[in-house]
């Protein structure tokens, strides 16, 4: 753009005014950032009428043509630009003391998103639009039978993007400067600016990932600080919240001066990219799976005439009933993959460690070489489910290396009810000690592998200087290392640099990771995707298509497990993606897999959490009335038997309180205090060690609300009590405690407008 014909440039104070009194400042020179144009780009509409293009992950504009009408049945080819992301809301030429003021100043400008991308001219793709009605039939739709392939990458692409560019258009990523911040322990308490004009309310959520940065405090929050929302609050124009600091958080930080903070993002790696089905080879088990899935020939494999019985080795062992013996067996027939469709309380979790085990002795006896199992979980609770079921089992299993995948960041910001004492972190640190304090490791009879020289020198530093262990105590190898490393002074080296020697001398043979943690593990130098030889998925019906089509292809010659209930919570998903793109995007493959027994399927019906009232009421409503109670009404009636001036109907495991309180909107969810205060009470009653019939722990106690709000006030009453209250990152509230065992649940509804509950369990 040419200068301006002033022949003095403009100083601040050049304003003038319009007729609405607006400020107007005068430039001297203004630049266009640069954009990046692409030709020919296939794109489909969202409903709010924005286009999604394959290979990028931001909803785009369209600028209408009047002749070409847009539907959402329909994909088009265009030509479409994509704007510069500002990196920074200040110009370089600034001075350094200057930063602090420009800061505080422009806290009180609303900050807007940056913009997306514009289409500015198309046409209707005939050909792609086949193929996107096509979709999931396209191995026998006649209109794509011969194209099937390119089909298949195309509807799964354009869905992964589109759930891609739903996600992110429910992400802020505008720096906040903090009010009224006051730390307590390890909790942050503060506010933050809704501003009316560009609220941020309704897209900071419950365990979202944040940090804080400050250019006037000590040194140590100039990087930056992460922390993990706990509550947030929508109060008149600002957001109150409440986050819990990540353990390696500096303890002199006070919060004093001014602090900005801003959400975090997961790293961005594409899960699934061009070409991903077209490179399989022909016969792998990734391949012919993803090939049923799209409208291609039924994976079916004859039964087993083998009918053994299998056994949970606990102490005492545990024999699994039929229906649990069918899936180990399919499991250990090395079929390319099996569905189990598992109700709630059918033990689903103890029968994929039992199958895990079952399949390391029978490739341990082969001989063949390393082999490894993943074991795939949809929340780091979950995870610590398989954890505790695992650990049974150590004293009978010999020489099995369990391993919970988890960074050292997660890690570290992990409440301690996520923890376990199978986490990489802690294993890491446990072995890296060993190697160094046991007898001599370059022993032939050693327990663990020889490592480079350099390797050795990463590990003595590291148990010294970080972990603080003394010279006297390392065997002499690591002594002589230390010697050298001393002399050449040798720094500690970071943690990720330690990860692929721990996996080098630790070799686990059955790791659990969450699905969320899946890219960056198999994407990962330490890990050998070839040793993987079989992978379990629990709650796979709330795995998205994307992420299973991603393990198919990182990982096609391997076997695969997918355990969940189709009854259950789906696969999660924003209310702004629906049809096609969310059928490709989000999907559901394993209720398609189900219903059209497209693979071999196992149906576990033995229930044995639930008092019987439950399961057959259950039963009655969702399942057909197939389901077993695996547990007699003795079993599960202590407590109601035991406590009768609490619970009234010992023959009948539900109670109703009758709340007469209306809930209050609060920002874009609903909060009801009175209800708050009644589920204290119920939690203080049940706990009430005065009652010694038959006391309550805490930890046998959850609480659901349908609403973030509400889980935010329920959170902050029961801080200090070992209560969990449901809510997750994407999942949230009702859907973070699927799987999730209680002795006692304590729902709570909030509102009593059940149309309005609907629609809110949608976005809340």
């Amino acid at each position: 753009m040419e200068e301006s014909g002033e022949f003095e440039p403009p100083s601040t104070s050049s304003v003038v005014f319009d007729e609405g009194m607006k400020c107007h400042w005068l430039a001297h020179s203004l630049s266009i950032l640069p954009r990046t144009l692409k030709f020919n780009i296939k794109f489909a509409i969202l409903e709010n009428g924005t286009a999604v293009v394959n290979g990028h992950g931001e909803p785009i504009n369209v600028k209408l043509d009047p002749m070409i009408p847009l539907d959402q049945d329909t994909v088009y080819m265009g030509d479409v630009f994509i704007p510069l992301n500002i990196d920074t809301n200040y110009t370089s030429d600034h001075h350094s003391n200057d930063l602090n003021r420009m800061i505080s100043i422009s806290a009180a400008f609303p900050q807007i998103k940056p913009p997306y991308g514009t289409v500015y001219q198309y046409n209707v793709s005939e050909k792609h639009t086949d193929m996107f009605d096509a979709g999931t039939d396209a191995f026998k739709n006649p209109k794509t039978i011969h194209s099937a392939e390119e089909t298949v990458e195309f509807c799964a692409l354009i869905g992964y993007y589109a759930t891609k560019a739903v996600f992110e258009a429910y992400d802020d990523n505008r720096t906040f400067v903090m009010h009224d911040a006051k730390r307590d322990g390890n909790l942050v308490r503060f506010s933050i600016d809704n501003p009316k004009e560009h609220p941020t309310d309704g897209f900071w959520h419950s365990n979202g990932r944040i940090r804080f940065t400050s250019k006037t405090s000590k040194r140590n929050s100039k990087e930056g600080v992460n922390a993990m929302v706990e509550t947030l609050l929508c109060v008149g124009n600002r957001l109150k919240i409440v986050a819990r600091l990540s353990r390696d958080a500096p303890d002199d930080l006070d919060f004093k001066g001014l602090f900005i903070v801003q959400q975090r993002h997961p790293y961005n790696i594409p899960l699934i990219k061009e070409g991903f089905f077209q490179r399989l080879p022909p016969e792998s088990n990734g391949k012919r799976i993803i090939q049923t899935l799209y409208g291609g020939p039924k994976l079916e494999i004859p039964d087993s005439s083998t009918k053994n019985q299998y056994l949970f080795p606990a102490t005492p062992s545990i024999q699994l009933n039929e229906f649990q013996c069918e899936y180990v067996q399919k499991v250990l027939d090395g079929v390319p993959i099996v569905i189990a469709n598992s109700p709630f309380g059918c033990g689903k979790s103890m029968t994929i460690v039992t199958a895990a085990l079952y399949l390391y002795e029978k490739e341990k006896t082969r001989n063949s070489g390393k082999s490894q199992q993943l074991l795939v979980t949809q929340s780091n609770y979950a995870s610590v489910n398989l954890v505790d079921i695992a650990l049974k089992t150590v004293s009978r299993v010999k020489n099995v290396k369990f391993l919970r995948y988890v960074s050292e960041n997660n890690w570290n910001e992990m409440p301690d009810a996520c923890r376990s004492e199978l986490d990489m972190p802690k294993l890491m640190n446990d072995v890296f000690i060993d190697w160094a304090t046991h007898l001599n490791p370059s022993n032939a009879h050693s327990k663990y592998p020889a490592v480079k020289e350099s390797v050795m020198t990463q590990i003595v530093c590291y148990v010294m200087k970080t972990l603080g262990l003394s010279m006297h105590r390392l065997n002499p190898l690591a002594r002589s290392v230390a010697v050298e490393a001393s002399r050449i002074r040798s720094l500690s080296p970071p943690y990720f640099k330690l990860v692929k020697p721990f996996f080098h001398l630790y070799q686990p043979d059955i790791i659990i990771v969450t699905a969320s943690s899946l890219p960056g593990f198999l994407n990962s130098k330490f890990i050998s995707k070839d040793n993987i030889k079989n992978v379990q998925i629990d709650e796979a019906s709330q795995l998205a298509e994307y992420t299973l089509l991603s393990l198919l292809t990182l990982l096609p010659d391997s076997k695969f497990g997918l355990i969940g209930d189709i009854q259950q919570l789906p696969p999660y998903c924003e209310e702004e993606l629906t049809g096609k793109l969310k059928d490709y995007g989000i999907g559901n493959a394993m209720e398609r897999a189900v219903k059209e027994r497209m693979f071999p399927q196992v149906t576990l019906k033995s229930v044995y959490r639930c008092h019987p009232v439950t399961t057959q009421l259950l039963g009655e409503l969702f399942y057909n009335n197939e389901l077993i109670s695996g547990v007699s009404a003795e079993n599960r009636s202590e407590f109601m038997k035991n406590r009768p001036h609490f619970w009234p109907n010992p023959e009948f495991p539900i109670i109703i309180v009758d709340n007469k309180s209306k809930a209050q909107s609060m920002g874009t969810s609903f909060a009801n205090a009175h209800e708050r205060l009644i589920v204290k009470q119920i939690i203080e009653f049940l706990t009430d060690s005065a009652h010694k019939e038959y006391v309550i722990s805490p930890s046998d106690i959850g609480v659901i609300s349908y609403y973030n709000a509400q889980t935010s006030l329920l959170t902050d009453e029961l801080r200090n009590v070992d209560v969990k209250c449901g809510t997750d990152r994407f999942f949230r509230t009702v859907d973070s405690f699927q799987g999730f065992e209680r002795e006692i649940i304590v729902l709570c509804c909030t509102n009593d407008d059940i149309q309005v509950l609907t629609f809110i369990l949608l976005g809340d």
